[in-house]
């Protein structure tokens, strides 16, 4: 209604609307305002009859049957919750009561913008707020568009919520059911163990009267023998305290001639001290004596060794000299003793035989 009362309004003004345009700003002359002005008032004395015709009050609505979660669900999933129950009326009255609200909230905004436009025109001349509805409205309905999608996308996520909390309820039902049958076999076996128990009970009352009979007269028995031992103990106990105190005075006496021991070991030993002490002050003495006597010996060794090499060092010499001149005199007598050899053998020299010396002819002096 609000839409179309917003679009017939301003096909209205569009047929006598003949003004100019001063800053975007639509002005009319006065015989087109007197002619908007009345337009305007007779659409809002139809507005007020259609009100009056329809009966538009407010709606006593029973919201008592309704679940309080289920006051903010959509349409269907309230259908699909209260079908075929006593709360079907709440639903209808719900859904009658958002109608009449809706038609309400409309007839009241058209109401105010034809009656802000006519208190415009009379004082302006101009019509700005009716120009704005159209974005406004542009406005709304995306507002509205985006606020449908995220029901929708509730919806779905519902739904999901809705299959999963039946998939639960399905899984409880049967986990349930388990524990029932359960409860019903640990029934029947605790009757079995109550049974076994008070069987058992009786039995063990008279286990235990025989039991208690025989521990009393073992019990007799060991306490017979823990009198006999108690009295064996308290001979032994005598004599262990008079061993105790011969011990006693022997470790006293003992203790008392160590304590003398001690003191003449004591004197010995600090009269020890002091001879060894005295010995060892002697040594000491003696000791830096011959060290000073070693060191005026080690330098007699030094000093003398040092004479042993040069005279090493100069039979050495004097050795390689006379090797090597009884090499050469060696080698000499073998090159020696070659050469003669040559010569006897080619027959050289004094060597020759006397035919070849006889032969020989002899050089005329010129």
């Amino acid at each position: 209604m609000h839409t179309y009362l917003t679009h017939g309004t301003s096909a209205t003004l569009g047929t006598v609307v003949r003004g100019r345009e001063d800053e975007k700003v639509v002005l009319l002359s006065t015989s087109e305002r007197e002619i908007v002005i009345f337009a305007l008032q007779e659409c809002l004395e139809r507005i007020t009859t259609v009100l009056e015709k329809a009966n538009v009050k407010k709606t006593d609505v029973n919201l008592s049957f309704v679940p309080t979660d289920a006051r903010y669900l959509s349409s269907d999933l309230i259908k699909s919750r209260l079908l075929y129950t006593s709360e079907e009326r709440a639903v209808k009255d719900m859904k009658i009561e958002a109608g009449f609200q809706k038609l309400r909230n409309d007839s009241a905004y058209v109401v105010s913008i034809l009656e802000q436009t006519v208190r415009e025109l009379r004082v302006n001349g101009s019509f700005p707020t009716l120009r704005s509805i159209p974005n406004k409205l542009r406005d709304i309905q995306k507002k509205e568009m985006s606020v449908l999608a995220k029901a929708r996308k509730n919806i779905e996520t519902l739904k999901s919520l809705k299959e999963l909390v039946a998939q639960e309820r399905y899984a409880n039902e049967l986990e349930n059911k388990e524990y029932r049958e359960k409860l019903a076999t640990a029934t029947r076996e605790m009757e079995i163990q109550n049974a076994k128990g008070r069987a058992s009970i009786t039995y063990v009352s008279a286990w235990e009267k025989a039991r208690c009979e025989q521990n009393v007269a073992r019990c007799n028995i060991a306490e017979e023998e823990l009198r006999r031992t108690l009295a064996k103990l308290k001979v032994e106990e005598k004599n262990e305290k008079r061993i105790n105190g011969n011990i006693e005075a022997f470790l006293c006496h003992n203790i008392a001639e160590n304590e003398e021991k001690i003191i003449e070991w004591r004197k010995r030993y600090d009269r020890e001290w002091t001879q060894y002490t005295n010995e060892i002050g002697r040594l000491q003495k003696q000791i830096n004596i011959e060290k000073t006597a070693l060191a005026r010996l080690k330098e007699e060794q030094r000093v003398k060794q040092n004479f042993i090499d040069e005279y090493l060092a100069e039979k050495k010499a004097e050795r390689k000299k006379m090797e090597h001149e009884e090499h050469v005199r060696n080698s000499t007598i073998k090159i020696q003793a070659w050469w003669r050899g040559v010569m006897v053998r080619r027959k050289l020299g004094p060597y020759r035989p006397e035919e070849k010396k006889k032969k020989r002819p002899t050089k005329s002096k010129k």
